[in-house]
């Protein structure tokens, strides 16, 4: 009885030192990565025993982070190369027009005064004849120049009008084809034929409260070479009636600013070169 007293509590102790050693050994010994001690019971034994497994790997996914691009900024437009501006051509301004050294006016004669006939010709003016006699004819083609080219209205060519008749002011229709125009702000009639000016005359339209009126109408009656004016009692002189008793007309007295009843006055020396250039049912442009 005492032997087996003996026997049961030395096999105790010995189980508690066996076990107390592993205990100390599992401490000393390192764990590694791929075991974690877990503690089991065995089924018929209440004793624990200590038993290293090994670890089961984590089954979370693992995040791979992901990079956004960063667009790029568009590249910029290339800028289109100014085009080379043209090279502007010279002008070349012409050569003056030599007519005199001196002044020409009425009665004036000679070679100077055939220049000047020629040149006011090549402009488009009505000097008459190029004979060398500054008449009549000439001095209203000087009027009609001076009005153009914004001179003195006098007549006679001075250092102003002599200067200018070499660069002149050019007068252009204002409407196409064939017809008259009569520009009251410049006082002069302009004979137009395919839309371009062919000649131009000095003329005197309606004074203040006898305006003649701005329109555009026909020639609707030509009494011929003399119209006797009931109304003004007057003679006019190649008459051409164009709208309501308004006509262009002849007359002794053309000063150079508005001074008719409204006609249209022209200087007796064209008005029969205008009478035949208004035909019946021809355009007349009043401005």
């Amino acid at each position: 009885m005492t032997a087996r007293k003996y026997s049961s509590r030395t096999t105790r102790i010995l189980i508690a030192a066996l076990f107390l050693v592993a205990y100390i050994i599992s401490l000393a010994m390192p764990v590694s990565a791929d075991t974690i001690p877990t503690k089991t019971f065995a089924e018929d034994s209440q004793t624990p025993t200590l038993i290293f497994a090994p670890a089961t790997p984590s089954t979370t996914p693992t995040t791979t982070p992901t990079t956004i691009p960063v667009p790029k900024p568009p590249a910029p437009k290339p800028k289109p190369e100014p085009k080379p501006k043209p090279t502007p051509k010279p002008v070349v301004k012409p050569a003056p027009v030599f007519i005199s050294n001196h002044r020409l006016s009425m009665g004036s004669r000679g070679a100077d005064v055939i220049r000047l006939q020629r040149r006011l010709t090549e402009l488009g003016y009505n000097p008459g004849a190029i004979n060398g006699r500054y008449n009549m004819h000439s001095c209203y083609a000087v009027v009609a120049f001076q009005k153009v080219n914004g001179l003195s209205r006098d007549g006679a060519a001075g250092k102003s009008t002599l200067r200018a008749l070499s660069y002149p002011k050019i007068i252009k229709a204002r409407y196409k084809g064939d017809h008259v125009e009569v520009n009251k702000a410049l006082q002069v009639l302009l004979i137009v034929r395919g839309g371009k000016v062919t000649k131009i005359f000095p003329v005197s339209t309606g004074r203040h409260g006898h305006t003649t009126p701005s329109v555009t109408a026909r020639v609707y009656s030509k009494p011929g070479y003399q119209y006797r004016s009931k109304k003004y009692d007057g003679i006019m002189t190649w008459t051409s009636f164009f709208y309501s008793g308004v006509a262009v007309h002849g007359y002794p007295s053309v000063p150079t600013k508005p001074a008719s009843h409204g006609c249209v006055r022209v200087p007796i020396v064209d008005c029969k070169y205008i009478y035949n250039n208004m035909p019946m049912g021809s355009l007349v442009y009043v401005y």
